[in-house]
């Protein structure tokens, strides 16, 4: 956070603003209150001991590699407080399991770059038992089952647009991430996108578990001429996705079987088919050749537009109504594997009360509110 954002915190005082306070706090010429050290822990997400401590503590979260173009680290706070919060949870997770006795996933790390894509599809769909499309009529049920195929094989999954502090993760800066481990793997998926791009972003991330490549995607659909080894696992992540969501066999015959319609109308229908984003269609039928470059160069950014201004008006009138249910998000967000975990601790007495509120932000006292609807 820059020393404006930061320094929110704190009220103006006669001859000193809120950042000469801050900054004078930093550089140890003020000694703040209890109460505003309370205030920073909370601003800053850390624990109170943390900012009390005499020494400088290294940082307890590694950094988690950015699988865009310039294969840069860098993401904002809103982001940054919440990859903490997640490994935090997979720390915990993981002391659990491992305390359990419970042994090393046999698909973390599984596969590499160098197997073939449609042999790699066929494995991730049988390993994890992943569901047909041809299933569903909605794309909230697709995803829903997709969402209980990973946590059914101990794949911990969540899906938020905010951290812990309410901060607005934008999907611009991260559509989802994975936090390879070979007891408590992670996903994370952003909910402020369509609901057919969550299923291919959970695909996607899927796969690099089973590469067992920890990293973060801002744009999880395209692809990118490969100039170091980031781009090649982000694009082969696209392309085994995009196997398993739209099998290249059937792809290529509803394609060509609707040829009374245009290009536009062809992308909507499969779209709707696969139940997957008009513009994941739009990079597979350029990827298998079915369309030109310059047709994929032409109606991709017109798609892309669209859908921009489809989710801005969602954002507007989400902006408009009421605060949602707090139970449902926070369930969501932490996940049903996590929940459960945590509520077996709790009720055999492996943790206490503050333990189960530190992880799950709910206080025991609202345990039947919490668990029961989808979680029971």
């Amino acid at each position: 956070m820059d020393i404006a954002e930061a320094a929110k915190i704190f009220s103006d005082v006669k001859n000193q603003t809120k950042e000469e306070k801050l900054i004078a706090i930093e550089k140890g010429e003020y000694i703040p209150s209890l109460v505003q050290l309370e205030k920073m822990a909370k601003k800053y997400d850390r624990p109170l001991s943390v900012l009390m401590n005499e020494n400088v503590l290294e940082d307890d979260y590694s950094q988690l590699p950015f699988f865009r173009k310039e294969n840069k680290t860098e993401y904002d706070s809103a982001l940054t407080l919440f990859i903490r919060d997640v490994q935090r949870k997979q720390d915990w997770a993981r002391n659990y399991l491992l305390s359990e006795g419970h042994e090393d996933l046999d698909f973390i790390g599984s596969l590499s770059l160098k197997n073939d894509v449609v042999d790699v599809a066929l494995n991730i769909k049988d390993r994890l038992g992943l569901p047909s499309f041809a299933k569903f009529k909605k794309n909230e049920d697709y995803f829903k089952s997709i969402k209980e195929s990973f946590e059914s094989n101990s794949i911990f999954v969540s899906i938020t647009g905010s951290n812990r502090s309410n901060k607005s993760i934008e999907f611009s800066v991260a559509q989802g991430f994975a936090i390879a481990d070979s007891l408590a793997p992670f996903i994370f998926i952003n909910t402020k996108n369509t609901t057919n791009a969550k299923i291919f972003t959970a695909i996607h991330e899927v796969v690099h578990l089973f590469l067992n490549e920890s990293g973060i995607s801002d744009d999880s659909i395209k692809f990118r001429q490969p100039k170091c080894r980031e781009d090649e696992i982000e694009n082969f992540c696209n392309i085994v996705a995009s196997e398993i969501l739209m099998p290249r066999d059937l792809f290529r015959k509803m394609f060509l079987q609707n040829n009374e319609l245009n290009l536009r109308n062809k992308i909507n229908k499969l779209s709707q088919y696969f139940l997957v984003s008009q513009l994941a269609v739009c990079v597979r039928l350029w990827k298998l050749n079915l369309i030109e470059y310059s047709e994929y160069n032409t109606i991709y950014p017109q798609i892309e537009s669209e859908i921009m201004d489809y989710l801005r008006e969602v954002k507007k009138k989400q902006k408009e109504a009421k605060g949602g249910d707090y139970y449902a998000n926070m369930r969501q967000k932490n996940g049903k594997l996590l929940s459960q975990l945590v509520f077996y601790a709790y009720k055999e007495n492996k943790i206490l009360g503050t333990d189960f509120y530190n992880i799950l932000r709910v206080n025991t006292d609202k345990i039947n509110t919490y668990f029961d609807f989808s979680l029971a």
